[in-house]
């Protein structure tokens, strides 16, 4: 009968390898202390900054609101305008301050005061970084308020600034207002251009009519022209 012989067995790991480790460990901290407790603090300092940011950001949102409820109320148009000024110069940051310049702008437009009018929708544009439908809603503005001014091409560089928004959802709209300032200006070649490239896009069946209408009113007035 055969014998059994016992395979050899992996070798176990030092009994003392963890301690080992342990005690590097321990003398690494007491070597290294002192840039372990200020790297700690600067992050408690940072993550307390963070928050106090967070907080006074939601503070002055609410009286951001809270003012612009106040000033919406008044019966003055004097008041309500001189209030809403003040939301929009002192919350500026806010969408409470950004309704306000929205207000403004509008209520100058009704008025006739078209520069005004003008001055706040500029304003517009410059807060409304990362509000894309904010700042294609102020270009539009701008071009429709220029164009009654008749300075074509403020208002068609308005329209093309809309055009060129990220996250722009009308952008055809706006392509198509550029060409129509363009062609008020006189320069039909590029109108053409756009109406044309309106036409091979896959735009609103409205602004393909509108874009096919005016190349054919363009083509018209050339051979008359001849």
């Amino acid at each position: 009968m055969g014998t059994y012989k016992r395979l050899p067995r992996g070798k176990k790991k030092a009994t003392n390898e963890l301690t080992t480790f342990a005690e590097k460990a321990y003398a690494w901290v007491l070597m290294n202390w002192r840039q372990i407790a200020w790297a700690s603090l600067a992050a408690l300092l940072i993550f307390g900054v963070v928050i106090g940011v967070h907080k006074y950001y939601s503070w002055r949102t609410d009286r951001a609101a809270d003012a612009l409820a106040s000033a919406q109320l008044m019966d003055s148009t004097g008041a309500r305008s001189d209030a809403l000024t003040a939301v929009a110069n002192d919350y500026s940051t806010t969408d409470g301050g950004r309704e306000a310049v929205i207000l403004l702008g509008n209520a100058a437009r009704t008025d006739g005061r078209i520069d005004d009018a003008i001055m706040w929708f500029e304003l517009l544009v410059d807060r409304s970084n990362g509000y894309p439908i904010l700042k294609t809603y102020a270009y539009q503005n701008l071009g429709q308020l220029y164009a009654q001014q008749k300075k074509w091409t403020e208002s068609a560089a308005a329209y093309h600034e809309a055009s060129l928004v990220k996250g722009n959802q009308i952008s055809a709209f706006s392509f198509y207002e550029e060409a129509v300032s363009l062609e008020k200006l006189g320069d039909l070649e590029h109108a053409e251009e756009i109406y044309q490239s309106l036409l091979d896009d896959d735009v609103d069946a409205t602004i393909k009519a509108q874009s096919e209408e005016r190349l054919l009113w363009l083509n018209a007035h050339r051979r008359i022209e001849k």
